[in-house]
């Protein structure tokens, strides 16, 4: 059996691990002309690094890594609203939750992977059945056919936009900024993920080390779709909105290379209910896009592309592999879009509202908080 997989993230270049350690020959195709690590940092939570044990990466991973102990959302002094430990996941699921930079963790996976498997700079124009086939076209030109096409090509899945139902986006009505910075790590940092909810709707910043001299932030607020930067007043205007966070925050900002800095309006789009057609697939954002609240977009993506190629291993026709697919991974998927959509929901309100939502979150138990954890953390397969 030979597969092609649209897309060369972190969903796409786990798949075709996953899928040539069971033995199946799968070729990647990007559209960019070189693999780019946008976004900065990312968290491969504690049911990432399960997926990533089974797969033989967790070490590597690890050592390119940042162990976190621990998260807590804070007001904007600080004070906790709720705190997140970690040591509960380690004794029931073995493994921790990572914070890496993309771009390290993009080339442990491309590493991986034989020469040759990834090709760049194939930006995909058509996807067509022929026969028992199904053949890919790109704009350079090129084709190839194969036994079933996967596509991993994000939100705006040129794969589903092909062969799918119409997707409904829906703008969070948040912009978010991101960049990664080469500093010291405050101590009240180490170990541990903060994010911190100001006075106003939407703002929020968020910070985490990813590695002993960097640290991953990103800061968002309610503001209209399409909005752009002036690159001079940039870092200027960040510290005058998220001033209110203290020196912590505004320091982070003062050492912040403002051409790093990644401007993204917060898309996801109510969940599809059909994942598959034939022998084509959708795997993480290109099947149920998620705002990245729960910070669990990535990992969700590892998983689907454990349990595709877990599938295509187990049966012979492609289109029954994908429906076993689907029907492992929707619940879960879909529980992630309809969660972290609500917690953003949560994080719009305005004042007094904002009070009384924090105030109540600091009265909820503890173990609440780790039950809705074990929801993200348990694997089903």
């Amino acid at each position: 059996m030979k597969g092609i997989i649209i897309g060369g993230g972190i969903g796409g270049l786990t798949t075709a691990i996953a899928l040539a350690q069971r033995g199946i020959s799968a070729t990647v195709f990007e559209a960019a002309p070189e693999i780019r690590a946008v976004g900065a940092g990312i968290i491969m939570a504690t049911n990432a690094m399960q997926v990533l044990q089974r797969l033989g990466l967790a070490d590597k991973v690890k050592e390119k890594g940042y162990r976190l102990t621990g998260g807590q959302i804070a007001d904007q002094n600080w004070r906790p609203i709720q705190t997140i430990f970690a040591d509960y996941a380690i004794q029931k699921f073995g493994v921790g939750s990572y914070a890496i930079h993309r771009a390290a963790l993009q080339q442990i996976l491309f590493q991986e992977l034989p020469v040759g498997t990834v090709h760049l700079n194939h930006k995909l124009e058509s996807v067509k059945r022929s026969g028992d086939k199904v053949r890919v076209t790109f704009a350079n030109g090129f084709e190839d056919e194969a036994d079933f096409v996967i596509g991993a090509d994000g939100i705006k899945s040129a794969v589903r936009q092909s062969r799918f139902e119409e997707a409904e986006y829906r703008y969070s009505g948040q912009t978010c900024w991101r960049a990664t910075v080469n500093t010291s790590i405050p101590q009240k940092l180490e170990k541990s993920a903060f994010e911190l909810w100001g006075s106003q709707p939407g703002l929020r910043w968020g910070m985490v080390p990813v590695t002993s001299n960097q640290i991953y932030f990103y800061a968002t607020v309610c503001a209209p779709a399409g909005e752009r930067d002036d690159i001079n007043t940039l870092v200027p205007s960040l510290v005058q909105q998220f001033g209110e966070f203290g020196e912590t925050v505004t320091n982070l900002l003062a050492k912040t290379d403002p051409r790093n800095i990644i401007r993204t309006d917060i898309y996801d789009f109510a969940p599809i209910k059909k994942w598959y057609q034939g022998p084509i697939a959708l795997l993480g954002d290109a099947a149920h896009a998620t705002t990245p609240n729960l910070g669990q977009g990535g990992c969700q993506a590892v998983e689907d592309a454990y349990v595709i190629a877990k599938t295509l291993s187990e049966h012979v026709d492609p289109e029954k592999a994908f429906e076993a697919y689907q029907a492992i991974r929707y619940a879960k998927a879909k529980y992630v879009v309809d969660t972290s959509w609500m917690f953003g929901k949560l994080t719009n309100l305005s004042s007094p509202w904002i009070h009384l939502r924090n105030a109540a979150i600091r009265l909820t138990p503890a173990s609440a908080a780790k039950k809705s954890s074990d929801k993200l953390f348990q694997l089903n397969y």
